[in-house]
Formats: C-alpha cells, sequence, structure tokens
C-alpha cells in the first residue's frame, strides 16, 4: 500500500486464521455478506461493526455476538491489534 493509499477493511481487521485463543475461549471471526463486494447505490453499507480487546471470548459471549449476524449484513470485529493499524 502506498502512502497515499488507505487501508482496506480488510486489512485494518486483519487475518483471524492464524489466531490462538486460550482453553476455554473461542474465536470469534469476521462474516462477510457476499453483497459487501457488490457496488451499491446504498449511503448506509450494511456492516456491523463492533470492538474488543481480542477476538477471543467465552463461549457465552460468542453467542451474543452472534445474535448482531443479520442476514444480508456483514459483522467486523476490531480487536486491540486492529484499532492500532
Amino acid at each position: 500500500m502506498d502512502s497515499n493509499s488507505k487501508p482496506t477493511i480488510l486489512e485494518l481487521v486483519g487475518d483471524s486464521s492464524d489466531y490462538q485463543c486460550p482453553d476455554g475461549l473461542v474465536l470469534v471471526k469476521d462474516s462477510i455478506d457476499p453483497s459487501f463486494y457488490e457496488k451499491s447505490e446504498r449511503k448506509i453499507p450494511k456492516v456491523v461493526h463492533m470492538t474488543s480487546k481480542t477476538r477471543c471470548m467465552t463461549k457465552l459471549f460468542a453467542e451474543n455476538i452472534d445474535k448482531w449476524r443479520f442476514q444480508g449484513h456483514s459483522l467486523f470485529l476490531h480487536d486491540d491489534d486492529a484499532v492500532n493499524r
């Protein structure tokens, strides 16, 4: 990325494929709706953004985040690493 370009949302949130969670915690991944990649006339994109210290959460907390995964919407979790990018 050159100095004039802005990072994409995917570059900002980072790749969670190598994330390791301690025992008893589960990894919360982003969910990307295919419509996210399509050009849209919408002024407000169908994207839910959340922040958290880490992507590793208790099963119960992860289940609460899942309640925010709406059909036709993408969900991005910004952990401390993502916020610091």
